[in-house]
């Protein structure tokens, strides 16, 4: 199972927690860690391994130009980070075909392993979306959307690089940003939407990825099918996301979904004493 994952050292606890929460939720599974990066030594490489690796899961650090994203727009919480994996088709090794993106303000709760086999047919992505209705037309005028376009949530992507080289070379990427940059809100996802929206085959939000406000508006859904609580989560989310600013690792910031993060980082706590 191929993941990847683009930090700089600010995330550097979340991610040491994304990865064991796959680990722990994931035990058969072996594991291939895509790191994109453009600012972590050696040092921080070497720290992630000893709370990582294991004879199943392995760490390979790719370091991107960061030159390619200077005049890219960065907004609110986001670093540059963000951008590296709109060239995952182009940095990685070309055998990686298939590869899952996660965010690092991510824990996986449940197997990957329906998810990662996901018959893509003709699609290039899988994603869920954390919009609709008026939200999306917003969008779609904002960004001028392909008609049949998806707008996704980019913290969860299920990407097959090959299909993904077939439509568009890097240059079209990178030209895409400098050309739109002004109208680019939520940058990487924006880029995504446009270019890949119309190849995107959609995920159930409540399965993978789960945030604070699909939470709470499904705890009181109609029909009564959708509606769930921390015990449904538990039972059939396989990925929780911390998207927003509402964050398990603030201590000021509240939510039932918290819980969740929390009992990796007491694990791994245990693991190292």
């Amino acid at each position: 199972m191929n993941i990847l994952v683009s930090i700089n050292y600010n995330y550097a606890e979340q991610f040491i927690i994304l990865i064991r929460s796959i680990l722990e939720s994931n035990p058969q599974a072996n594991i291939t860690i895509y790191l994109l990066h453009s600012s972590l030594s050696n040092e921080n490489i070497t720290y992630f391994k000893y709370y990582i690796e294991t004879p199943r899961c392995t760490i390979k650090a790719i370091h991107v130009d960061d030159e390619e994203f200077t005049n890219a727009p960065v907004r609110f919480h986001w670093s540059r980070e963000i951008y590296y994996r709109l060239l995952a088709p182009w940095v990685l090794p070309e055998e990686v075909n298939r590869i899952l993106y996660l965010d690092a303000d991510i824990v996986v709760i449940n197997s990957l392993r329906e998810l990662y086999d996901l018959d893509l047919g003709d699609y290039c992505l899988a994603a869920a979306s954390h919009v609709s209705g008026s939200s999306y037309f917003i969008h779609s005028i904002r960004l001028q959307l392909p008609k049949g376009s998806y707008y996704i949530n980019s913290g969860v992507m299920l990407m097959d690089l090959k299909k993904m080289r077939s439509l568009y070379d890097k240059d079209v990427i990178l030209n895409f940003i400098e050309k739109r940059m002004h109208t680019l809100w939520m940058p990487d996802q924006d880029v995504i939407s446009v270019l890949y929206g119309r190849h995107v085959l959609p995920l159930d939000t409540l399965l993978y990825n789960l945030d604070d406000w699909h939470f709470a508006i499904s705890g009181r859904a109609i029909p009564k099918s959708r509606r769930i609580n921390a015990i449904w989560v538990r039972n059939n989310t396989k990925i929780i996301h911390y998207s927003g600013r509402n964050k398990p690792w603030n201590s000021k910031s509240h939510s039932e979904l918290h819980q969740f993060y929390n009992d990796v980082k007491q694990n791994l706590k245990q693991m190292t004493h």
